[in-house]
């Protein structure tokens, strides 16, 4: 359960790397679209790597 929380939490971090890309490429991108992407991996991950069993 953590190492699948920690994979959801560095692909949340990853979906910045891809905004960056198509930033510095100089394509149009905002911001507002990559954040709900991001806060799908990074909050259930967070909570599936502090949860212990039993």
């Amino acid at each position: 359960m953590q190492s699948a929380g920690r994979l959801l939490i560095v692909a949340g971090v990853a979906v910045w790397v891809v905004f960056a890309a198509v930033w510095l490429a100089g394509g149009d991108c905002d911001a507002g679209r990559f954040v709900p992407f991001h806060l799908a991996g990074v909050v259930p991950g967070s909570i599936m790597t502090r949860w212990r069993r039993g």
